[in-house]
């Protein structure tokens, strides 16, 4: 006897087929084990579909590479509703909210499904739901970003992250940088494999937000604009000069891209150190900024800052723009030749 379980097809996120054909999904099914598998041998490929063997509402999933335990009736229940709702993320007081348990009772059914994979603590009081798909080992994650969003509020994606979503590097960070005016005990945690970076701005600089949409859900994210002036406040939170150079070139081809809010935008940072990294970098790109410049001289400051702010001191002095040149140009500019 081969484990299969049978999943109702209002339970997505557990069933893989999700009611496309020709699989089509009626009413809801129930959860059982330990059924045979051999009248649908022949018919099942290597990955896993929903399969009607006996009834039209009910649908098949093999759980050969899913060891996982049956769910309760609670849980089933519990799961059904949330899914329902489009929660795969939820805190505790959601789950609260659609049971007839005391929070005693609900407590420990939620310890019961993390220990049995059906779920993944995100942090106290929160839960990411896995479906069938993620296997055994759990090798699933909801969009990153809807994670970090859930992680801590307010915040927003921003630095490297957000660089990546807009299209202004071609690197893809193994690391979720999150910005957010509130400290957090931890600064970084690992979800299934993905490391989530909070770094704690002030409530002053925690601006230039917009929404966008993941899966039906909204998650904040720096806009363009922001996240380039972030990126040459923090390089390191980017990837180095090198990657902020790159980005500094990619905004330049954006036709959307507004270089007059970037400048408000700078403006308001208080660190007259991103101005003379753009105006630095505008030059030695050859930009057609010329008519920023004026302003962005206007808001220097006596000192020189280096360059590249990850790198020892060192390298010749740019009195236009009052930088220390402390990397070299090949490596500054090492992306053009990929």
């Amino acid at each position: 006897m081969e484990s299969i379980v049978v999943c109702p097809w209002h339970f997505w996120p557990l069933s893989p087929c999700k009611g496309k054909s020709p699989y089509r999904c009626s009413d809801p099914g129930i959860f059982f084990l330990g059924a045979s598998l051999s009248d649908i041998r022949e018919k099942r490929p290597d990955h896993i579909l929903c399969y009607d063997i006996h009834h039209p509402q009910v649908y098949i999933v093999s759980t050969s590479d899913i060891a996982r335990s049956p769910l309760s009736g609670h849980a089933a229940t519990l799961l059904s509703q949330l899914s329902a709702q489009g929660k795969t993320i939820f805190a505790g007081h959601e789950a609260q909210a659609l049971t007839s348990l005391s929070p005693r009772h609900l407590d420990k059914l939620l310890q019961r499904l993390v220990r049995q994979k059906w779920l993944v603590r995100l942090s106290k009081g929160l839960y990411l739901i896995l479906p069938l798909e993620a296997g055994v080992e759990s090798r699933y994650t909801e969009h990153e970003f809807l994670i970090a969003s859930r992680l801590i509020t307010p915040s927003a994606i921003a630095y490297w992250s957000a660089l990546n979503y807009h299209g202004l590097t071609e690197q893809i960070p193994r690391t979720v940088f999150v910005a957010t005016p509130r400290r957090r005990f931890h600064a970084q945690q690992t979800i299934l494999g993905i490391t989530y970076r909070f770094i704690t701005v002030a409530p002053a600089r925690f601006f230039g937000l917009k929404q966008v949409w993941l899966d039906g859900h909204p998650v904040q994210i720096t806009d363009p604009e922001k996240t380039l002036v972030d990126a040459l406040d923090q390089p390191h939170r980017c990837g180095g000069l090198s990657e902020v150079a790159e980005a500094f070139w990619l905004a330049s081809q954006h036709a959307d891209f507004s270089w007059d809010l970037f400048t408000r935008y700078a403006e308001r940072m208080s660190n007259r150190a991103i101005f003379k990294r753009a105006g630095y970098l505008g030059e030695q790109l050859n930009l057609p900024l010329t008519a920023f410049y004026p302003r962005w001289q206007a808001n220097l400051s006596q000192g020189y800052v280096r360059l590249d702010p990850g790198l020892p001191t060192g390298g010749h002095y740019n009195a236009r723009w009052r930088v220390r040149v402390n990397i070299d140009s090949n490596d500054l500019l090492e992306w053009q030749q990929h």
